[in-house]
């Protein structure tokens, strides 16, 4: 699998991908266009299939708030 990266609003309801890693890989990832960490601060980063769905998989390795 890969590890993808998300942006999240403070109640984790919306999630936004912003990137892939694979393991062991570090990257600078920007966020698209119009958003906003101050709306999204949240980052996820959760394990993934090669599997078709670009859903979360619900399986968080690590997740923590941005200071805006």
């Amino acid at each position: 699998g890969y590890y993808e990266v998300w942006m999240a609003t403070p109640d984790t309801q919306t999630m936004v991908a912003i990137g892939t890693l694979s393991p062991g890989q570090q990257a600078t990832l920007a966020l698209p266009a119009g958003m906003a960490v101050g709306d999204f601060p949240v980052v996820d980063v959760s394990v993934e299939h090669f599997d078709g769905d670009t859903g979360h998989s619900a399986v968080s390795v690590v997740r923590g708030q941005l200071q805006a």
